[in-house]
């Protein structure tokens, strides 16, 4: 669990509530902290990038962008 959610988010692929949960965690927790710390120096070393470069980028279709935006301004209308 704590691999993972350290490796989530030295990706930046957390969201609350994991997200808040992991900087929690991060102040805490020393060998937390240290988990992430090793993951994003792993990462940096060109790791993304490769992983990156091996899968293609695919633009959304228009129609899922519209669904965003309505889930997003009814959620502020209420």
């Amino acid at each position: 669990m704590d691999e993972a959610l350290a490796l989530d988010y030295a990706l930046g692929i957390l969201i609350d509530p994991e997200l808040g949960y992991a900087l929690k965690r991060m102040g805490t927790d020393a060998n937390f902290a240290l988990l992430v710390a090793r993951y994003r120096v792993r990462l940096g070393s060109g790791v993304v990038e490769s992983l990156a470069s091996k899968r293609p980028f695919h633009t959304p279709p228009a129609k899922t962008w519209d669904a965003i935006i309505a889930r997003i301004s009814s959620r502020e209308n209420e």
